[in-house]
Formats: C-alpha cells, structure tokens, sequence
C-alpha cells in the first residue's frame, strides 16, 4: 500500500528531476514494498566546505558503482524537498579525476543546499547529455 504522502514525494522526485517517469512507473510494477530510490546510489556525507561549493562525500567501500563528472547528486534537506545539482568537478587529495569508485572525495557542485540531509548520485549516461544540448 503507497500512502499520499510517498506519492507527494515521488512527485517532487520526479519534477525535480532526481528519478524518472520511467523508473517510478516501474517501482508500481513491484510485489510487496515499492523502492522508488532503487535508481539511486547513496553517499554518506563527511564535510561541506561552503565557500568552495564542495560536498566531501564518502562512496561506501562496499558499493558496486561509480561517481563521473556526467553524473548528478540529488539531495533531500530537512524538510524533504530535493534538489539536483550538477557535478563540476571530483578530487581525491587535491587530484582530479573524470570517476571515482571508492573512498571519500570532494565533489564541486554548482550550489550548496543548506540544511541537507541525504545524498545521492543520478546516474546519467553521456548520450543522454548530447541528446539534450
């Protein structure tokens, strides 16, 4: 059973552009309890360095995906209202990469959001980005 409350949010979810049409539709096709964040892969968060506009976030040592510069970070604050927000530049120790896979990194984005609670990455496939320009 999907209470008003989770479809308010699956709502903002999707217009805010953190999961997809597609990707709710089939969280209704599921048995049992629906995983509308399946999509998304979390971030345990370490420190924000806000006058850099850099999120230190630690990729879980146990996790079976990657962060790129194509990719996005959706974060859910306080109050449960998300937001996404696009991924400038990774670095590890002052190094910058294109991926990361592992370990904690700092992450420039193109804004803080104050009082931000979760963090995610949106997995976003290159094509998808020249298809859109």
């Amino acid at each position: 059973m999907t209470f008003t409350y989770e479809l308010f949010n699956i709502y903002h979810m999707i217009e805010s552009g953190v999961i997809s049409k597609e990707a709710a539709r089939e969280a209704f096709k599921q048995e049992c309890l629906m995983d509308f964040r399946h999509s998304l892969h979390r971030l345990d968060f370490n420190h924000c360095y806000d006058r850099a506009v850099v999120y230190s976030l630690i990729i879980p040592a146990d996790s079976n995906f990657t962060v790129s510069r194509f990719d996005k970070i959706a974060i859910q604050h306080s109050e449960n209202h998300w937001h996404l927000l696009n991924i400038e530049s990774i670095e590890i120790d002052r190094v910058p990469y294109d991926e990361v896979s592992n370990g904690t990194v700092g992450i420039k984005v193109d804004r803080i959001v104050p009082e931000a609670r979760d963090y995610y990455v949106v997995k976003v496939s290159e094509d998808k980005d020249l298809q859109d320009a």
